[in-house]
């Protein structure tokens, strides 16, 4: 399995969506903190994504 590296906007939508969740689990964010988890997981896939295909 060949990984490639992810695009800076790919990269930078992960780590947005992950320090999301992270700010909501540590603070009280109205809408965040209900979806925490949510946001750090899709963090990761989008990442994931960004690693293992080509051109995204």
């Amino acid at each position: 399995m060949r990984l490639y590296r992810p695009r800076l906007s790919v990269f930078l939508m992960s780590v947005t969506l992950a320090g999301l969740g992270v700010a909501g689990v540590v603070h009280y964010i109205p809408f965040v903190t209900d979806v925490s988890f949510w946001l750090l997981l899709a963090g990761y896939i989008v990442l994931m994504m960004g690693v293992l295909a080509d051109g995204i």
